[in-house]
This record gives structure tokens, sequence and C-alpha cells, in this order.
């Protein structure tokens, strides 16, 4: 996943939790529970979604360890249909997809054009950023509605520096 990617993930992830965090009260627990059991299910969903793709279109490419002591294997995605002149490369030497590859050196655009590499790598980021901002969702979601259920106050009540001595503010030693 690429960096862009990986933060709009968390930006995702950040604005869910604000928002559960400003329901956790007390008259929405029940609500909340269910809610994060019906998010963990959706995200249990795009994971068989994401393996699937990575199933179907995965190719393993081995990747020189450090040190030079063997290989370890990376993940690379190829496309959803071969290139015409591909197919016919594939089924006149009787080999299978993984094997075609690596006789092309792992250059995935002399088998795919962008347009089938991307259909595969875009549902492929979709479904991994829907289960990982739904999965954390529901964790988050079912840790706010614990809160609320063992203090019996809203999220936000419990964290004020009256009710919590260790948060009061003090004055910063001079070391």
């Amino acid at each position: 996943m690429s960096g862009t990617a990986r933060s709009f993930v968390l930006l995702l992830c950040g604005v869910f939790m604000v928002v559960e965090y400003y329901f956790a009260e007390p008259s929405w627990t029940g609500m909340m529970i269910g809610a994060a059991a019906a998010l963990a299910v959706i995200s249990f969903i795009f994971y068989l979604m994401y393996s699937s793709i990575i199933t179907n279109y995965g190719y393993k490419k081995p990747v020189p360890k450090k040190g030079g002591t063997g290989y370890d294997e990376t993940l690379i995605l190829g496309g959803r249909e071969f290139r015409p002149e591909a197919e016919e490369e594939r089924k006149k030497l009787g080999v299978d997809p993984q094997t075609l590859l690596e006789g092309k050196t792992f250059k995935v655009d002399l088998l795919w054009d962008r347009a089938n590499l991307s259909w595969v790598r875009t549902r492929a980021l979709l479904y991994f950023t829907v289960m990982l901002a739904l999965g954390t969702s529901a964790l988050t979601m079912a840790g706010f509605a614990t809160q609320v259920i063992l203090t019996k106050r809203a999220a936000a009540a419990v964290v004020k520096t009256s009710d919590s001595p260790g948060l009061e503010d003090k004055p910063a030693s001079n070391q």
C-alpha cells in the first residue's frame, strides 16, 4: 500500500473514531454494539473480497535477500485479462500465468494493458481500505461502548480533568 493510500486509511479511521467518540453515551450503547458487530461482519466480507483479488490476480516475484543469501517473495498484481498476444503466447507455450510472467522478467506491462492492471489494483486497494477502515471502526466502537457501559457515562464525560486527577495541568519542571 502506498504512503498516500495509508494516509487516507488513517484519515478515515480518525474521522470514524471522532464520530464514534461523540455518540458514545449510555442511550446509544445497544446501537453501538450492534453497529460494531455489523461493521466487523462487513469488514470480514471485504477481507474475503480482497483475498479473492490477491488469489486470482497476485503473482510471486522473487526478490534477493539482503546479504545475498537466498530470496524472499513479494506479491505483484497482474491484470484482469491478458493482452491478445500474451494470451496467444501463453496458449502456444502451454504455461500458467505465473510461468509466463517469470519469462517476461516480471514486466507486467508486457502481459496486461494499463486498464486491466488498473482494474485489479483499484479493487484490491478499495477492498483493503474498506476492510481496514471498517475493522478499525468496529474495534473502536466496541471499545467506546464498553467504556460507556462500565462507567455508565458518556465517553466525553469521563475525560475531564476534574474527574481524572492524573490529567490535571501541572507546571512544567525546568530541567
